[in-house]
């Protein structure tokens, strides 16, 4: 019995020397949101925190009803949950209302009382502001500053220009409530749903994307005066987990408007319990939202502490076939990294690395940074595919990005120029719609619903150890 033990401390301590790189801390990733089931879900790892955030896209029959969170089947405990708002939780409600062409003036007049309607809702928690649009956006503010005079405002719009410049309006709207020091925004959006401009939809649901705003458009009080294209706004909405709310829905709305929006909460779980095993690959904490029939998973990279020697040994009591597996990957490690060293020594010997000097690093000619995540995509050749298809050299795994989107091609010694390749939803060069531009650094790319920031001048990427 004896002899068992120590032979179980001296295997224990023999995989956790030699994978203890497998599970070295590492540094906690961009946060993970996931889209389903009328749900919207957002969890990252913030200090030694699992962070979870939620709210219903739709009114559903079941509450959240349990969430569990594990590392490869060790459950981490039961997370604290707490709903929306918390103490000190702020929302911010814009009403962007319409205000283009002279024969709207009843439907504008709806639209008003539409707004004071919402504003009566507000609770202690909400900030409102009212910005209007036709050729251009502009807030709504009282002279006085008092309530009365805001009201007074509201009930005065009427028709301004002949023009309505939709999207425009959408983007300077959520351009204003992104540096709002708030929890959470919802703009609602009041209007027959007409523009003037060719829709930018990707453009529009990115921005949101980026302020954590949803957005609902209120089409209730059209007449048909102007020539409307229903999907562009209807994608809008679902793509940013707002509402479409026509004459028929309209009621039932005004009943509570700031449900979705203050829906759900926050839920936390502290990761002392959390720790990987030398033989288990990849950190990701498996979380699971359970409400009614629906369940919504996400997959949480985490920086979790390789585990203790008693640890170890408790898991190899447990799973005996784990052994036979701690034992693989050692003998895999111990193989690999004699290899390695016999490979570098012959290519010191026989010129590889001529003169004995170190492996050449390579160099980025420029660099692409992903503006939401942070990622960042080293240039290292003249020319580099962008897209969603898994043969090009930066991939972007998002539906509104075409499979080959792009091109990004060196034209000179430190010049890049870009290429749309004649993708469905274009490509934006600091918001503007181009075939072909040379980009300079600090510009800003718009492939469907992702943004990359382009870094020009040269950056040395070398592998480990090579200086």
């Amino acid at each position: 019995m004896k002899q068992s033990r120590r032979s179980s401390w001296l295997i224990g301590a023999i995989l956790g020397t030699l994978c203890a790189c497998i599970a070295a801390s590492r540094a906690n990733a961009a946060p993970v949101v996931e889209f389903q089931d009328g749900m919207l879900a957002r969890g990252e790892v913030i200090g030694s925190d699992l962070v979870l955030r939620w709210r219903f896209l739709s009114p559903l029959p079941h509450p959240l009803d349990s969430i569990t969170a594990s590392v490869h089947g060790r459950p981490l405990g039961v997370p604290r949950i707490q709903p929306y708002p918390r103490s000190g939780d702020r929302t911010l409600a814009a009403f962007l209302v319409d205000t283009g062409e002279r024969a709207r003036a009843s439907e504008i007049a709806n639209d008003s009382a539409t707004i004071l309607a919402l504003m009566a809702q507000l609770r202690s928690y909400h900030d409102g502001l009212v910005i209007t649009y036709s050729q251009d956006a502009a807030m709504l503010a009282a002279k006085s500053g008092q309530a009365a005079d805001l009201v007074d405002a509201i009930l005065s719009l009427g028709p301004e220009q002949e023009k309505s410049f939709r999207d425009k309006a959408i983007l300077k709207a959520l351009d204003i409530m992104a540096a709002a020091p708030v929890s959470r925004r919802v703009l609602f959006v009041l209007t027959d749903g007409h523009s003037d401009e060719q829709p930018r939809v990707d453009q529009v649901v990115a921005a949101a994307q980026r302020a954590g705003t949803m957005v609902t458009f209120i089409v209730a009080h059209s007449l048909g005066l102007r020539s409307v294209d229903p999907e562009p706004i209807a994608t809008i909405a679902a793509r940013t987990g707002g509402e479409l709310i026509t004459a028929t829905t309209l009621d039932a709305f005004l009943r509570n408007p700031f449900a979705m929006v203050d829906s759900g909460g926050e839920a936390n779980l502290p990761l002392e319990r959390g720790f990987m095993l030398p033989w288990e690959l990849g950190s990701n904490i498996d979380v699971r939202m359970n409400y009614g029939a629906h369940s919504l998973a996400l997959a949480i990279p985490a920086s979790l502490p390789r585990a203790s020697m008693p640890q170890i040994v408790a898991a190899l009591r447990a799973a005996p076939n784990r052994l036979v597996l701690g034992g693989i990957v050692a003998v895999a490690i111990v193989l690999a990294a004699i290899w390695t060293r016999r490979w570098r020594r012959r290519a010191a010997a026989t010129g590889g690395a001529k003169g004995g000097e170190r492996e050449p690093r390579s160099v980025a000619l420029a660099t692409l940074e992903d503006v939401e995540l942070g990622t960042l995509y080293p240039v290292t050749t003249p020319l580099v595919r962008i897209g969603r298809n898994k043969e090009n050299d930066v991939v972007l795994d998002e539906v509104s990005v075409g499979r080959f989107h792009a091109i990004l091609q060196q034209i000179g010694d430190s010049s890049f120029s870009i290429v749309d390749q004649s993708s469905a939803n274009g490509t934006l060069i600091n918001n503007k719609k181009i075939e072909t531009a040379t980009l300079t650094s600090g510009d800003l790319i718009t492939l469907g619903s992702k943004v990359l920031r382009f870094h020009g001048g040269a950056l040395v990427v070398g592998r480990p150890g090579t200086g």
